[in-house]
C-alpha cells in the first residue's frame, strides 16, 4: 500500500485495501464518490440517461 507498510498478494487485493485505508487521505472523498455511484445506479453512455438500481 502506497499510504502503509501493508503487502497484499494481488492487484485486486491492493486497489482494494487502498480504497480503505485507515491512513488514506482521501478516504472520506473516495467513500462519496461510491455512494454517489451505487445510489445512481447505471448510466448509459449513448443515450446519457441514468437507471435506477433493480434488485
Amino acid at each position: 500500500c502506497v499510504h502503509c507498510f501493508k503487502k497484499c498478494n494481488g492487484r485486486r487485493a491492493l486497489h482494494n485495501h487502498v480504497r480503505y485505508c485507515n491512513d488514506n487521505p482521501d478516504k472520506e472523498a473516495i467513500a462519496k464518490k461510491r455512494k454517489k455511484n451505487n445510489d445512481r445506479g447505471a448510466h448509459c453512455g449513448a443515450c446519457g440517461q441514468d437507471f435506477n438500481k433493480k434488485n
